[in-house]
């Protein structure tokens, strides 16, 4: 190696080195504002009852989720066909699926030669009805009903 080779690579060496340093530095832009790091100071990680500072303590979460039950979840769907074939109905159903809606296949109230096409999950019937034109013409549904879904 020459003089010029071994001062190249000197320089290199410093200059990557130095820049390492640097990125690895906190910047100032990317640390937490210092409100956020005085409230979470202030939290007792010590006491099992507080979850993170919230007002609620662990038991009164946990004592709510015991009062949920099906009708806490109430969800609608749109029952689109009842077909013979599960296959075709799960082909339907990735279909109304590429088009960016959601669709599940079941079988039919206690039936299992007959499955069903359903369109949804949704929150409300309001948001099945502000669809149910590009549901039907997706699904090519004419006579499709909408119905509570129970969890």
């Amino acid at each position: 190696m020459n003089k010029n080779q071994i001062v190249g690579g000197v320089f290199i060496f410093a200059f990557v080195l130095i820049m390492f340093f640097y990125v690895l530095t906190p910047q100032e832009k990317y640390s937490f504002p210092e409100e956020i790091k005085s409230k979470t100071s202030k939290i007792n990680y010590n006491s099992p009852d507080k979850v993170l500072g919230f007002n609620k303590s662990l038991n009164d979460i946990v004592s709510e989720l015991d009062t949920l039950n099906e009708n806490s979840f109430r969800l609608y769907v749109y029952r689109a066909h009842v077909l013979a074939s599960e296959k075709n109905a799960r082909s339907l159903s990735d279909k109304i699926k590429k088009s960016g809606f959601p669709s599940f296949v079941e079988e039919f109230e206690n039936n299992n030669k007959l499955f069903v096409v359903y369109v949804g999950p949704f929150l409300s019937k309001a948001d099945i009805e502000s669809n149910i034109s590009a549901i039907k013409d997706i699904s090519k549904s004419k006579d499709g009903e909408i119905a509570q879904w129970n969890l």
